[in-house]
């Protein structure tokens, strides 16, 4: 089978390395469990720093808030006619991504078409273009991949001519029958009397069939025109509700990140050399954290401890035990800022914060308190 490769570039600077590769292996996990079973395909999914990091032969998604045009986001063609995808970073960046990539890989060039029965009565047979996120693109049927929210998609069956039991019409199930158009959702399609493009959407909750004019015989895909035409008005509204309802599991996926990360870090400290795990960032105000366990402890006792920005992303981390001491000191630490602890102690781990100026007594057992700057 032949491996496709997606690159994942961003151009903002309000998403961070690590943001960008926690989305490059969720997508990538879409495409080896999800997409790649159900249509037979292969991919894999990187993150690059930049353009320039990319090696020839990847499909690029490019993440950027600088579009002169809101029109131009969504799928592209270079002058090689290879595709790649142009993605507004905005707080659905990474649903985006999976949307663009999962249409990226079932139809690289963007003008697939499937024959089906019509969805305005008036017509007969017609020629539909494969989109396989858009009339599921609303966030509230995404599902989520380590936390991050990934973008529901049709199945080859969308296309079946009628409904049948036990049939799987999308990914997650939403999609209960052929060419249905959810909430939110469009769908495309050549009727091939007439010539011309037509459209239904769901953007204000009742089924809207209309022509799709502006499309051209130019030298663009057919899905480059249907994206530069078609806007969903409602969608970072739906996200944002969509976001708040998996808040709780993105919470828990990235506590038993930490939990983790702590196993691997006694695994290896044997063999590296002791020393702190700080990340450097711009110096404003310091922050000193200070832990000492007692009644107790033991060993095993730690305290993870992580500086978050005021939109919530990890800019700098530490840990405290028995074998590194600390204090670990935050020299980015403006206010608003918050120092998020994870930690274990058999007995008590008393916590002090010398920028934040709080302290706390923990344990023993789990616990995970914040400060604030």
């Amino acid at each position: 089978m032949l491996v496709n490769h997606i690159a994942l570039v961003s151009l903002s600077k309000n998403i961070t390395p690590a943001e960008l590769a926690q989305a490059s292996a969720a997508l990538q996990k879409q495409v080896l469990r999800d997409l790649g079973p159900i249509w037979g395909i292969s991919a894999s999914v990187d993150s690059f720093p930049d353009l320039k990091s990319v090696p020839l032969g990847y499909w690029p998604i490019i993440i950027t808030e600088n579009m002169k045009d809101p029109s131009s986001e969504g799928y592209h063609n270079d002058h090689h006619n290879q595709p790649y995808a142009l993605v507004k970073a905005d707080n659905s960046w990474q649903m985006t991504c999976s949307h663009e990539m999962c249409e990226m890989l079932v139809d690289p060039y963007g003008n697939r078409l499937e024959a089906a029965g019509s969805l305005d009565p008036k017509q007969g047979k017609v020629h539909y273009l494969v989109e396989v996120c858009d009339p599921c693109e609303d966030a509230s049927y995404a599902y989520s991949i380590n936390g991050i929210l990934v973008c529901d998609f049709y199945t080859p069956n969308f296309f079946d001519p009628q409904v049948a039991p036990g049939v799987r019409y999308s990914f997650t199930g939403a999609i209960t029958k052929p060419c249905e158009v959810l909430k939110n959702g469009y769908l495309s399609w050549q009727d091939p009397v007439s010539r011309g493009w037509y459209q239904q959407t769901r953007f204000n909750d009742a089924p809207l069939i209309k022509p799709l004019a502006g499309m051209m015989n130019s030298g663009q895909s057919l899905r480059s025109q249907v994206d530069r035409l078609t806007r969903n008005p409602n969608q970072q509204k739906a996200y944002t509700v969509a976001a708040r309802k998996y808040k709780n599991i993105q919470k828990g996926v990235e506590e038993a990140s930490l939990y983790h990360s702590e196993t691997w870090r006694r695994v290896i400290s044997k063999y590296v050399t002791p020393g702190s795990n700080l990340t450097e960032g711009p110096i404003q105000s310091p922050a000193e954290v200070r832990v000492t366990f007692s009644g107790g402890s033991s060993a095993e006792d730690f305290v993870h401890i992580a500086l978050k920005d005021d939109q919530g992303r990890v800019v700098s981390t530490g840990t405290i035990d028995r074998v590194h001491p600390g204090p670990v000191h935050f020299d980015n630490a403006p206010a608003g800022y918050e120092i998020a602890t994870t930690g274990f102690s058999k007995g008590k781990a008393t916590i002090v914060i010398s920028g934040a100026k709080q302290e706390g007594k923990f344990g023993p057992g789990f616990f995970n308190p914040s400060f604030y700057c």
